[in-house]
């Protein structure tokens, strides 16, 4: 047997997020599609021109609360604190595709996150030495050493390698590069030092 009973439900309103505006996705990334590598001027956006990009249900766009986060490190962001503008920086040799997500919150406290999309073209930079001395063995009569081991490039590049002797060796070393491997041969009657 079965006995009826009367249930009282009380339904608060839920707190929806801040949504994206249609079409701001198509647009909002363009000023980040054509960067250079280490570019040197800070890509930025007003805060009301964020507020236009996010409508919430509760909270009026002026009250809507911004922060961004570089999803890759490619990029460094930041937004003021006090006027609310998104700065967008260049992090010393990083290229590629980077993603910056901006958050909006509303005065709850629910949020969402739009993406911008930046192209970061990479430029030439020029080849790091990783060592600018070999040593060889005094007693050694011939030496050969890798030349690729003694610079990098940051781009990713081969490196191509030229040989440029000193007039003050000629009178004691045969000097030869071939590909990536230098080769020196102590001529006969020249000695090396310790140290």
């Amino acid at each position: 047997e079965s006995n009826e009973a009367v249930v009282e439900l009380n339904v608060k309103r839920r707190n929806h997020a801040p949504v994206i505006v249609e079409g701001v996705l198509d647009t909002v990334s363009n000023r980040l599609a054509a960067l250079k590598e280490d570019f040197t001027s800070t890509v930025s956006y007003k805060k009301a021109e964020m507020q236009s990009w996010f409508v919430d249900d509760r909270t009026v766009a002026t009250k809507l609360v911004f922060s961004a986060r570089s999803a890759d490190s490619l990029l460094n962001v930041s937004v003021n604190a006090t006027t609310g503008i998104l700065y967008i920086k260049s992090v010393k040799d990083a290229c590629g595709d980077a993603v910056v997500y901006v958050t909006a919150k509303d005065e709850r406290g629910a949020t969402t996150d739009l993406p911008l999309q930046a192209s970061i073209a990479c430029v030439n930079d020029k080849p790091v030495a990783t060592y600018d001395t070999v040593y060889m063995a005094a007693t050694a009569k011939t030496f050969e050493y890798d030349v690729t081991k003694l610079a990098y490039d940051v781009d990713g590049d081969e490196l191509n390698f030229d040989l440029v002797v000193s007039a003050a060796n000629t009178g004691y070393f045969n000097i030869t590069l071939e590909g990536n491997t230098l080769s020196l041969e102590v001529k006969d009657g020249a000695s090396l030092l310790d140290g």
